[in-house]
């Protein structure tokens, strides 16, 4: 028997209660009503779960409130050290972010906040768990007011972080904290990469200086959430028609957290990273231009890894599959949930996945010189792709013809398993320039 849910919660804040519906929507799980339930009420160090008319309530007890707090201070502390910074300082802009497409980031941060690395490596520290968007101090995040935090950038990516990762309960995606542990030390290098000053190694003279952050985007500490007013609905919906960017952007870093889901407590919606929908059509995004280098696998993390590291490390595993058009994408997906191999918690969320795929897809091939001004090809090189996956891409060529985004620059091919048939049919696609 499947039990259906909704999750709602009661979030002490500040010594205040705020009762807040997390979500109205339905969720499906392949577990016996008393297996859910039985997970569902299991208090963490940080909260505790009751049930609550129907609905499931997590509080915060007085760790989680401490800790919140405690990052909220370090959050204040930041912020003023910040509003410090010299005027000269404030104006600097790297070559880096102009041509990297830092200003596709600075129109995303006009709809939709990032969270600040100190901030979340603060509450991770203290043992917290994420609030929701509505309940972040505003010193904890990255707007347009003070995006400057990011612009004087050295490094060889955009200061931006991205996570994909599956929530393991429907009224808070990381109860535990679990999450926040397992990226704490790749935020702390990533920021302390972004504030080195010492000269890199191709002699520009320092990644960033003291006041640098690194931006990261969690949806549920960087979207507002269910119950929300109306003001948060309108941005809400705006933020998700935009969301394709954080992760289809070539020069943003994407984190894919593929561990297996055996946190204590046990989730209700135990189904793996592959399962599910939203996880799937993150890691899709971001494989659509990225480079190699910027699409990570958590899995490949080692305690102790530098920035380069990581860069080296962890896009590792064969992650990266043959682009796809978006109408074989819209069969493979409702062929898959047909199957029980792709799962949604919300059925309309299948359309929403769909029309932001196909966004980014005419967007990102037919545009690519305005995402990113530097670019100067689309690299899919020693991907390990064989004669079986040309037909996808033959497909995907025939889309961009049919909806008029060719890309101006080329789509690089070589070291791939291709035979000299499959080259030949390759190098002589009409419109595009293959070099392979």
């Amino acid at each position: 028997m499947e039990m259906d849910i909704c999750g709602w919660f009661t979030q002490s804040w500040k010594g205040k209660n705020k009762e807040m519906t997390a979500s109205k929507q339905t969720y499906n799980y392949s577990l016996d009503t008393e297996e859910v339930e039985r997970r569902a009420l299991k208090s963490t160090t940080q909260a505790e779960v009751r049930a609550l008319n129907g609905f499931y309530a997590l509080k915060l007890t007085e760790n989680g409130l401490t800790a919140l707090k405690a990052a909220s201070i370090d959050a204040d502390k930041d912020q003023q050290k910040a509003d410090s910074a010299p005027a000269s300082i404030k104006r600097l802009i790297s070559p880096r972010w102009k041509s990297y497409g830092g200003h596709v980031i600075e129109e995303m941060l006009e709809h939709t906040p990032l969270i600040k690395a100190q901030y979340l490596i603060s509450l991770a520290k203290n043992g917290g768990i994420m609030p929701r968007r509505q309940e972040i101090p505003l010193s904890a995040l990255i707007t347009k007011k003070n995006m400057w935090r990011l612009r004087y950038n050295g490094m060889y990516r955009l200061p931006v972080l991205a996570m994909s990762y599956p929530w393991v309960d429907p009224f808070h995606p990381d109860r535990a904290g679990n999450l926040l542990q397992q990226i704490l030390p790749i935020l702390e290098t990533l920021l302390e990469t972004a504030q080195d000053e010492n000269e890199t190694r191709s002699g520009i003279a320092g990644r960033g200086n003291a006041y640098q952050t690194v931006g990261i985007f969690l949806d549920y500490a960087c979207l507002p959430q269910a119950e929300r007013i109306y003001e948060d609905e309108a941005s809400f919906q705006v933020s998700l028609d935009k969301l394709w960017k954080w992760y289809a952007h070539p020069m943003t870093t994407v984190i894919m957290c593929t561990h297996e889901l055996n946190h204590i407590p046990l989730p209700t919606n135990p189904k793996p990273y592959d399962a599910r929908g939203w996880c799937i059509c993150e890691k899709i995004l971001a494989s659509i231009a990225k480079g190699n280098n910027l699409l990570w696998d958590i899995r490949n993390y080692r305690p102790g890894m530098t920035y380069e590291d990581m860069w080296e490390e962890m896009r590792k595993g064969g992650i990266r599959e043959p682009f796809r058009s978006p109408d074989r994408l819209d069969v493979e997906i409702r062929n898959s949930i047909e199957k029980g191999t792709i799962f949604f918690s919300y059925n309309a969320d299948i359309d929403v996945v769909l029309k932001l795929y196909q966004n980014a897809f005419v967007t990102t091939f037919g545009n690519i010189k305005a995402l990113v001004p530097c670019c100067d090809g689309f690299f899919f090189k020693d991907y390990g792709w064989k004669d079986e996956d040309v037909p996808i891409l033959l497909e995907a060529f025939d889309y961009m013809r049919a909806n008029n985004c060719c890309p101006t620059v080329p789509i690089r091919l070589g070291g791939n398993s291709f035979s000299f048939s499959q080259i030949q049919n390759l190098r002589q696609q009409k419109d595009l320039i293959i070099d392979i």
